[in-house]
């Protein structure tokens, strides 16, 4: 660390005993000084008198003015004291944000929705230790993160403040609505409204950013936001709105370079389930299938997004009476969630409870009851042994004949 201390006693002997070749200069960091001084009494004593009487002049000035030397010297030093303790300190800071944002990562990767947080919220402490209060791009987009994994675990009024921060930073920032960082931000703060059943917060938001982007610009995010759009419409019942939204979301996907297949695939999909509500049942079939299509050069039709088509056609199936083509539907369903999603036992056990009620219907109570047990057992573990879905699915097996069922 610098030596904050020069000592005024030292400068002075030094300036009388070498001051002809600035001692006291170099001393007192004034290193240019100190080096004309040197060349000037060196000159003087080669080659003139005159040259060496001007080097004596110079250090009898600097003698009258040390005190003032000697200051400056002093208050750079503490600022470069200080400044190398601020870059120690910022040193440490990272690696400690970087030790915590891996274990979020590993966490979030690992789908520890506990961990996670508990990580999450050290790393942010740590690089708000290393911000030092000033609004910095990357905190902003952690904190939108964090809000966006507290929303995904319900925890709502954290969330909604994680989001509002990061939009606050966004601007203290100076970003402007459609910079991308600031669109991502209250986007998720306008699902977080959405969610806490702050409707027309929410509404605003998503129009608010929409009017900031550049008129006829189609990209993934101005996409998502108007399906975004859409499904809060559907969510407080404003059908009609949410369809139009919807038809203008995938004009613009049309237009979009590079489209994100699972985004892609979620549009059509919110699509084609509010057309089969209102049993549009050729037009709903044809989306589902384009969302399949994407999903098959996207990965194969081996995703998450597939499983949904296939479920929600298998509804329609039933809906129609096509027991055989809702059978193919839910199997092929409940096959994608367990290689995509395996530790998700609620979403595939909304896959066994369609197709074990198909089996059912057709009348192959054995299958039926393989379907069936495996629900009982799944929500007794994950839901409770008394709650309403549990109850439901033993109710479900109860009617299932004797002779098909493996005694417990």
């Amino acid at each position: 660390m610098a030596d904050v201390n020069k000592s005024a006693p030292v400068a002075y002997l030094l300036a009388l005993g070498t001051g002809l070749v600035g001692g006291h200069n170099f001393y007192l960091g004034r290193h240019v000084a100190g080096f004309v001084q040197l060349a000037l009494t060196l000159l003087g004593l080669m080659f003139s008198p005159w040259l060496l009487k001007a080097a004596l002049l110079w250090m009898l000035g600097d003698l009258i003015f040390m005190h003032k030397f000697l200051h400056r010297a002093n208050k750079l030093d503490a600022n470069a004291a200080e400044a190398e303790t601020e870059t120690t300190d910022d040193v440490a800071g990272v690696a400690i944000y970087n030790k915590h944002h891996a274990s979020f990562q590993a966490a979030f990767d690992m789908g520890d929705m506990r961990g996670a947080p508990r990580h999450g919220t050290l790393a942010l402490a740590a690089l708000k230790a290393v911000v030092k209060g000033h609004p910095d791009a990357a905190l902003a987009t952690y904190l939108s993160n964090m809000g966006e994994i507290c929303r995904i675990l319900d925890d709502h009024p954290r969330a909604r403040a994680y989001a509002e921060e990061s939009v606050a930073m966004c601007r203290q920032l100076g970003l402007k609505t459609a910079d991308e960082n600031m669109a991502l931000s209250i986007n998720n703060l306008a699902l977080i409204c959405a969610d806490m059943d702050d409707h027309a917060a929410a509404e605003r938001l998503y129009k608010q950013v929409l009017a900031a982007l550049p008129a006829g610009r189609a990209t993934n995010d101005s996409v998502r936001l108007l399906n975004n759009l859409a499904m809060l419409y559907s969510q407080i019942g404003k059908h009609m709105e949410a369809e139009l939204t919807l038809e203008k979301a995938l004009a613009m996907a049309a237009k979009v370079s590079e489209m994100d297949s699972t985004l892609h695939t979620d549009l059509l999909n919110n699509y084609a389930s509010k057309l089969m509500d209102r049993q549009a049942w050729d037009r709903s079939r044809t989306l589902y299938q384009q969302a399949l299509a994407v999903q098959e050069r996207a990965c194969k039709g081996i995703s998450r997004a597939a499983a949904r088509s296939h479920n929600d056609l298998g509804v329609m199936a039933e809906k129609l009476g096509d027991l055989a083509a809702a059978q193919q539907h839910h199997g092929r369903a409940l096959h994608l969630k367990q290689i995509c999603v395996p530790d998700e036992l609620l979403d595939i056990a909304e896959s066994e409870h369609n197709l074990g009620g198909v089996y059912f219907a057709q009348g192959n109570f054995a299958q039926a009851a393989k379907m069936v047990t495996g629900l009982v057992e799944t929500y007794t573990k994950v839901l409770g042994p008394t709650h309403p879905q549990t109850l439901q699915a033993r109710t479900n097996l109860a009617a299932i004949p004797r002779e098909y069922l493996t005694p417990q």
